[in-house]
């Protein structure tokens, strides 16, 4: 096969994989549209022609208007600067993430990334048939349950590439096999944390997590763009995407939005599982959270854009369980607290490419 050919397959796969992405999000963001709208009726049509515009004369093509049409429906209004989810993925994460965050879904690495911090409850790691400890040293596997068990009886090990919460597995000192982890694959070893108890009565039996979306500006300066809150509910042992909830919270302040979102984007005021209201209640330590994920973020920036999950310990300390750099969630944030990437010019990158 001559190079000519060559080029002309790689750029015909290059469009179906294209076409593929953006139908796929087309038909992710009608079906939560249609989900919203069960809910609330239908959108004003005034805010549907809103994003229609907006796609075609800001970010200069419409397919990126469904995205848009669900911020609008959930925001109850339209407002310029919102980014769409395909576009974020297709224009922005190339220009200020390049290949730099892809290295978040490699577990064991994180910390040796960021400076060894020690805000990541990491206690240990499995990496291609060898068992080492947090300071990265080789241990035998006859000696891992005992280095792993020292200060906790139960411990997480999440592989690498785990997302949404799959991929998580959590341990006791009598089920914890070697040779399990062996068979499951890469990834890391953490303490299995005691969280705040303004955050375990929300959900006792899972930790709650603190999503920051934070950016790198052009000063090199680390801000906070968006923060929600995920529990889990009912019996699950750990926050997945499946069933979370996810609660807007104040950037500034710490401070958790009245009303709550179900994964099928219904809105609720109340836990489903302990009926605790959101309306009242904050963040506790919030603003150490945001000084650790600021410290963390600019102690190496190439990955301009992250989302962090943290948790607060049961005495106030924080522990930033993984870092999102390669396909951070956004669509959650800017429908309920957008536009968050206001000031950084992102809906003109489509124009340089």
């Amino acid at each position: 096969m001559n190079s000519r050919l060559r080029g002309k397959l790689a750029k015909a796969s290059s469009k179906i994989e294209d076409k593929l992405f953006h139908l796929k999000h087309k038909m992710e963001a009608n079906s939560i549209l249609s989900s919203i709208e069960k809910e609330r009726g239908k959108t004003n049509p005034t805010l549907i022609k809103n994003s229609k515009e907006y796609a075609v004369e800001i970010l200069g093509w419409s397919g990126y208007s469904p995205w848009l049409e669900v911020y609008s429906a959930i925001a109850g209004t339209f407002k310029e600067g919102w980014i769409p989810d395909n576009y974020y993925r297709k224009v922005v994460m190339p220009r200020v993430k390049s290949g730099y965050g892809e290295t978040s879904v490699l577990k064991p690495m994180s910390k040796l990334i960021y400076g060894n911090s020690s805000a990541f409850p990491d206690i240990g790691y499995y990496v291609n048939g060898l068992f080492y400890n947090s300071d990265y040293h080789v241990i035998h596997e006859e000696s891992i349950k005992k280095l792993l068990f020292e200060k906790t009886d139960r411990i997480i090990f999440k592989l690498d590439s785990s997302l949404q919460g799959k991929g998580v597995f959590i341990f006791t000192k009598e089920n914890f096999d070697s040779s399990v982890i062996k068979k499951y694959g890469n990834g890391v070893f953490q303490s299995f944390l005691t969280q705040h108890s303004k955050l375990s009565m929300f959900a006792k039996n899972s930790v709650a997590t603190i999503r920051v979306t934070s950016i790198i500006n052009n000063e090199g300066k680390c801000e906070p763009r968006a923060c929600y809150l995920r529990l889990g509910q009912g019996s699950d042992t750990h926050v997945q995407s499946k069933s979370h909830i996810r609660v807007p919270v104040d950037t500034l302040t710490g401070q958790l939005g009245d009303i709550a979102y179900t994964t099928n984007w219904h809105q609720i005021r109340k836990h489903p599982t302990s009926l605790v209201d959101f309306a009242g209640n904050s963040i506790p330590n919030y603003d150490e959270c945001v000084n650790v994920i600021k410290e963390i973020h600019e102690s190496l920036p190439f990955t301009r854009c992250v989302g962090w999950d943290a948790c607060i310990t049961d005495d106030g300390e924080v522990k930033i369980m993984e870092w999102n750099g390669k396909h951070n969630d956004i669509k959650f944030s800017e429908a309920t607290q957008g536009p968050i990437f206001s000031g950084l010019n992102w809906q003109n990158l489509w124009k340089s490419r």
